[in-house]
């Protein structure tokens, strides 16, 4: 994913230039919004999958698989119906898109649509590899997929196609790798597939926290997708353009503890909740594994931040210092807490901080659209209400922790000396 990001920006800015970029992010932020759609329920089963494959509960894992695919069906169908009537709205006036044809945006937004509706089917099957501790094939092919999409887009952007050819090339990937991944998993998963064997009281038990990892994972695509549609609207697609770069190049931080802690959740989830001192250590590890990608992020950025921009950007954009510190820094502290929100996580115990992080994300983004109408036009304000809300997040999540014995001193301490162990060459 962090490949992908770094790649693909300096690729869409050397063929397409920062305006009709700018316009492909605000229609990919569009359709971006569907994803929610299944974002939660696929975390949920997987955690529900993990504890039930832990106890040796395999009929029970074989439901819940089966009832996540058919709520990925209803939700994929939810989907469409949207999609149909958001595509009836005149949205080059909506969306402040000038570059494209009103033709050509509806087309690249189904395509778009489609691969999310794509992605939610695979996502029951990831769902089943990790919570049969098979996370390394989830990375693998997602990685293999990722690599795939950077050949399609540099190949195309090459030979000057346009972005409705590059959304079909992409949405045609999209399908075959779906077709790739039910053949593997049906051919090394022992789970059958079978509709009729999944139950409405499962999707039902697992709607309540699959609503709440949703809500979690809503909150960042508020202030990512939202300030990508907001600055379109009222600044123009450039200013989509420098936002993002910035935001990508910040976010590599946050990227690799995100992929940590991926990770690590299949661990904590088939861990039982009561042995509390297995759940300290690994949690030790994994806050002492974040501090150090932390310390490495900050300081490359301090060193050659903006050099590694103009790489980024191609040189076509001016790296704005102040926009970009705030970023990294709201990006840190967003990382600090991570862990242990990923024990929450692990056994379906995230409801209360996700609610809560999705109310502090939804004032943020209300407050920010109210600068803009203000005459505010500082970039600013993005980084500032993130950071924010990230530091009333880590303060919710740390006197939590505290509270439940999540960690100790004595659990970090020997976690320390564990990872010392494993790098000294001596």
């Amino acid at each position: 994913m962090i490949l992908y990001q770094i790649i693909s920006v300096p690729l869409f800015l050397r063929f397409i230039g920062s305006d009709l970029y700018g316009e492909w992010l605000i229609l990919s932020s569009v359709s971006g919004y569907f994803t929610l759609s299944n974002l939660g329920f696929s975390i949920a089963a997987a955690n529900q999958m993990s504890q039930e494959f832990s106890q040796k509960l395999n009929k029970e894992a074989t439901i819940t698989f089966n009832s996540s695919r058919v709520f990925a069906i209803i939700t994929s169908s939810v989907v469409v119906v949207l999609l149909i009537i958001f595509i009836s709205l005149p949205l080059d006036r909506y969306l402040n898109i000038q570059l494209l044809s009103i033709e050509s945006i509806r087309y690249i937004l189904v395509l778009l649509t489609l691969r999310i509706i794509i992605s939610i089917q695979s996502g029951v099957f990831f769902s089943l590899l990790r919570a049969q501790q098979k996370f390394h094939m989830v990375q693998t092919f997602e990685t293999i997929l990722k690599l795939f999409e950077i050949l399609i887009i540099a190949i195309t952007l090459y030979l000057n196609a346009n972005l409705l050819i590059l959304s079909i090339n992409l949405c045609s990937l999209s399908i075959l790798s779906y077709i790739a991944l039910s053949i593997y998993v049906k051919k090394i998963s022992k789970v059958p597939f079978n509709l009729s064997e999944s139950q409405r009281s499962t999707i039902s038990k697992l709607l309540q926290p699959s609503l709440s990892s949703m809500s979690f994972n809503l909150s960042p695509l508020l202030i990512n997708y939202g300030s990508n549609i907001i600055i379109g609207g009222m600044l123009g697609s450039s200013y989509v353009t420098l936002l993002v770069a910035v935001k990508t190049l910040a976010n590599i931080i946050k990227q690799g503890v995100s992929m940590l802690q991926q990770s690590f959740l299949p661990e904590l989830s088939f861990i039982n909740e009561n042995d509390k001192s297995n759940r300290q250590l690994i949690l030790s590890i994994l806050i002492w594994l974040t501090l150090i990608i932390n310390i490495i992020g900050i300081l490359t950025f301090a060193l050659f931040g903006e050099y590694i921009f103009g790489l980024f950007t191609d040189h076509q954009l001016v790296f704005p210092t102040v926009l970009f510190s705030f970023f990294v820094l709201a990006n840190i502290v967003s990382t600090l807490y991570q862990p242990l929100y990923t024990n929450l996580l692990s056994h379906n115990k995230h409801s209360d901080f996700s609610w809560i992080y999705l109310a502090l994300n939804t004032i943020a983004l209300i407050g920010i659209v109210g600068f803009f109408y203000m005459n505010y036009t500082s970039l600013i304000v993005f980084p500032l209400a993130f950071l924010i809300v990230e530091l009333f997040a880590f303060i919710y999540l740390t006197r939590k922790a505290k509270e439940g014995e999540a960690i100790s001193i004595e659990s970090l301490k020997k976690a320390g000396k564990l990872i010392m162990v494993k790098v000294n060459p001596f």
